[in-house]
């Protein structure tokens, strides 16, 4: 058995465990870049929602945008685009806008 774990005086455990450190690390970096993407992407829809909704101010109007994209978007790209999920893009919009205003 020991010889599995040493051929030609290379430890495989050891290079195993780099290994594997290596495509941990990888898989942490690409997930932090997915969310980082995703944060963007639903700030950047919640303000083109709110730009359309600011061009006509009736609330009944908002309203019915959200829920006519939200059934085209969910027929095409699933259930995160909800409603409720677009009211929630809008918010974090609103939040970020009013967050960096605070800071100047």
């Amino acid at each position: 058995m020991n010889e599995l774990k040493n051929i030609d005086n290379i430890n495989i455990d050891a290079l195993y465990n780099d290994v594997a450190g290596m495509i941990e690390k990888a898989k942490q970096q690409v997930a932090i870049h997915v969310n980082t993407e995703l944060v963007i992407l639903n700030w950047n829809i919640g303000n083109r929602i709110k730009v359309e909704l600011l061009n006509n101010k009736k609330p009944e109007y908002g309203k019915q945008v959200i829920k006519e994209l939200s059934k085209k978007l969910v027929r095409n790209y699933g259930r995160g685009y909800s409603s409720s999920n677009l009211y929630r893009m809008l918010q974090l919009n609103e939040f970020k806008e009013n967050s960096m205003q605070q800071c100047v």
